[in-house]
This record gives C-alpha cells, structure tokens and sequence, in this order.
C-alpha cells in the first residue's frame, strides 16, 4: 500500500503543480500575445500535438504492459525502442511539415509550427524512458521530469515575452532547453535506473511496431479527437478566434491531469495481469473510479459554468470576454471527459482493444465531419457545442462497449445518485454567492468549503474505498 500511496502521491502531486502554473500562465499569455498571436502561438502547439499520437505508435503503452509483467526485457526493450521511435519521429517532423504546407497557413504560421515541431524528437526521448521508468514504478521520477518539462514551456514563454521577444525566438528557446533536459534525463536514467543494451533486435522492433499498433491507434485518435477542432477553426475562422477559443479550452484541458493521473498510477498495477484474471475488483473498481470523478468533474463543471464570465473576465483581457460562454459549454464536457477515462482504462487492457480501435476510429471521423460543419456555420462557439455532444456521445458508446464485450453491468444510476444530490446545493450556494456580488475568489473558497462539508456530512468516502480496491489489484 506503501508503494501505491507514494506512486499516488508523486503523479497527482507533480501533475497539479504544473497544471496550477498551466492555469494561471495561459491567461497571463494570452494577455501579453492578445487574441491574435496568442490564436497563432496556440494554433503551433494544438497542430504539434495533433502529430504527437502518430509518434508514439503506441510503444509507450506497450512498454509499460510489457515491462510491468518481466522486468529482465528492459535492456533489450529500451535501445530498440530508441531507435524505431527516434525513425518515427523522423517521419513525423516531415507529416508535419507536409500538413501545414498543405493546409496553405501563411509563411509566419507555417515557418512556427515548423520550429516547434522539432519537439517532436525531445518528446520520443523523454516519454520513451518513462515509459520504463514508470513500468518500474519509479514515479517521482517519471513525475520530476514531467513537472520540469511542462513548466518549461510556459515559464519560456512567459519569461521572454515580458523581455519583448518574438514568439519564433521564445520557439527556439523551448526546443534547446527541452533537448537538455531529454539528454539529462537519458544520462542520469541508464547511470541510476535503467540499463540499456545497445544491440539492435530487428524481431524485437517488428514486434514492437506490430504489437504497438492498437495503441498506437487509440493514441493517434485521441489527439486527432481533441485537437482537431482547433485547426478547423483556424481554417473557417479569423485567427483571432482560435486564440478566444483556446482561452476557454485551454482552461478545460487544465484540469484533465486528474483522470489522466488515475491512469498512469493504476495502469502498471493492472498491466501485469490480463482484465479477465482481476474480475472479481473489475465491475465495483471501475464503479468506484466513475464515482469519485463525477465528485470532483460534477462541482468543476457547474462552476465553469455558472462563473464562466467572473473566471474569463479575471484571468484574461476584455478582448478574451467572448470566450465566457464557450468556457460554459466546455465546463460540461470535461464532466463527460472525466467519465470516460476509466472506462478507457479497463477497455485498452482488455482482449477487446481491436474492436475498441475501430469504435474510436467511427468516434474521430464523426468528430471531424461533426466539427466541421458545426464550426463552417457558427464558428468557434459552436465548436464548444460540437466538443459537448461528441463528449456525451463517447462516455455513452464506451458504456455501451463494457456492457456488452466486457460483460460488465455498470450500475450507472446509483454511481451518480449520490453526487448529483450533494452536487446541487452546490450549484445553488454558487448561484447565490454570485447573485451576492461577491468577489470570484470568495465564492471559490466559499463553495469549496460547503462542497467539503456536504462530502462530510453525507459520509462520502470514495476516494478512500478507491484507494483499497486499487490495493487489492495491485
């Protein structure tokens, strides 16, 4: 239990620290940028990030499974996992290149993106050796380095634009000091941690692409899924407005870290066994991981919602105001995002990951004709309506898919019954706070105290039974 809380402990500690930063440099950007270069400085990222599925191929997630279940392959593993992931990259830069070129951005656009895809081969690096650092369970530093590396980028930014920069110089500046740190990382991993062969196994490499692909796929749908968006409005709409949208969903994705942590800390643990083998913990676990994340995503997202004005209005310029009601559509997707993440957890360990491969294939092109066409008539506002409903229509899907290749009956209803009444006085204290003409902050503390206090009172303690049924797994 130990090992687990620690492991806990590392991953969401690290993970909120640098999403904390996240929240409050964006707007801090977006202010010093305003809503056209920060549209272009934005727009660079999302379409690296779009890409950045593509280079993984999937040998991350295969590493991890793999590694957890035999440690004794991590020599032969991790060369070998260097050498196709640095020639993915490769391929990569030049998709990347090739897409923005096609796409017909203006030479400034197209010159940006074209420096900060270069983070693409810093990226293989250091997501390569965490994938055996965190196989080994070796969390702190796994979430060290993630902390070091996503403060970087915005600390970067923010640094040099106060010094009057250029965005194309403070690129630069991200790519040389994201290359340090993978090769600090690299020397002090193989010196301390890991141990590496340097042996080329061609069997191993075919392996490693072949059994790779799967999660390859859901990976290159995943990013394709959530950025997409992004580059079609960047494509219908003024740039300006990618940069009012992003404000709104950039402070959406900052919270994700929080399903995201419960994967990467649970992911070893169920990794070494098949889903089929831990059945009898798999229905009430995954009931329990829905639960305490609609307790945290339910309250998030009816403040997004309810304050999205107050929120919009206090982190960003007046120029940024329009991005409020966006901001309140995507409060209530990232409830749906939050959801589908354990659901996501135990399909992509389960023998049914090809099936799942296809669903999310259906589920990406729907989004991208979806966004589309939504986007081509009421820009960038509809896209967060777009986001929404695509959202609701994924949780459901996946559900769908537990129930019947699974076979597990997920009691959704009495899952959600409990928070969904503690939820609505929330709401309410909220409505009334704000009605009050109290200051954002004050409402904040004030709201988060009465939630504490309902979770108290009403006796809920999820988060500890999830911490014991994580044990018994692990």
């Amino acid at each position: 239990m130990g090992k687990l809380v620690r492991n806990t402990i590392f991953v969401v500690g690290g993970q909120t620290f640098t999403k904390i930063i996240s929240f409050f440099s964006v707007p801090i950007i977006a202010r010093l940028l305003g809503t056209e270069w920060f549209g272009i400085y934005t727009l660079s990222f999302s379409f690296v990030m779009l890409f950045s599925g593509i280079a993984d191929f999937g040998i991350e997630n295969l590493t991890i499974r793999d590694i957890s279940r035999d440690s004794s392959k991590l020599e032969k593993y991790l060369f070998n996992s260097l050498v196709v992931r640095f020639f993915i990259a490769l391929i990569i830069y030049f998709l990347i290149i090739l897409s923005a070129k096609f796409l017909g951005y203006s030479e400034q656009i197209f010159q940006l993106i074209a420096i900060l895809g270069m983070l693409i081969f810093a990226n293989f690096l250091i997501n390569t050796l965490n994938a055996f650092v965190i196989s080994l369970e070796k969390m702190g530093i796994s979430s060290l380095v993630l902390m070091i590396q996503n403060i970087i980028n915005p600390c970067t930014a923010l640094i040099m634009l106060l010094l009057n920069y250029s965005v194309k110089n403070i690129f630069f500046a991200i790519i040389a000091l994201n290359f340090v740190l993978s090769l600090i990382y690299l020397f002090v991993a193989c010196r301390s941690v890991l141990r590496i062969k340097l042996k080329i196994d061609f069997a191993l490499c075919k392996y490693l692409l072949i059994n790779g692909l799967p999660f390859a796929l859901v990976s290159i749908f995943g990013y394709v899924y959530i950025y997409n968006v992004v580059i079609i409005i960047s494509k219908f709409a003024p740039i300006a407005d990618v940069g009012i949208f992003n404000a709104a969903f950039k402070l959406m994705l900052s919270l994700t870290f929080i399903p995201t942590s419960l994967i990467i800390v649970f992911f070893p643990s169920i990794a070494r066994k098949s889903i089929d083998t831990v059945k009898t913990y798999l229905k009430e676990s995954t009931e329990n991981a829905i639960r305490a994340l609609f307790l945290i995503a339910f309250p998030l997202a009816i403040t997004y919602s309810l304050l999205s004005k107050q929120i919009i209005n206090t982190l960003f310029d007046i120029e940024f105001s329009n991005a409020a009601p966006v901001l309140a559509v995507l409060g209530w997707a990232m409830l749906f995002f939050f959801l589908s993440a354990p659901l996501t957890l135990v399909i992509i360990n389960s023998k049914h990951v090809k099936k799942f491969v296809v669903l999310f294939l259906i589920i990406t092109i729907t989004s991208l004709v979806t966004n589309t066409l939504i986007v081509s008539f009421f820009g960038y506002y509809g896209a967060s309506w777009s986001f929404f409903l695509l959202e609701i229509c994924r949780f459901i899907l996946y559900f769908i898919f537990i129930k019947r290749y699974l076979k597990l009956n997920i009691d959704l209803t009495g899952v959600i019954k409990t928070p969904l009444l503690l939820g609505i006085p929330t709401a309410l204290f909220i409505l009334a706070l704000g009605y009050a003409g109290l200051n954002l902050v004050i409402i904040l503390l004030l709201s988060f105290v009465f939630y504490l206090l309902s979770l108290i009172l009403a006796k809920e303690y999820i988060f500890i039974s999830l911490l014991k049924k994580a044990f018994k797994i692990h």
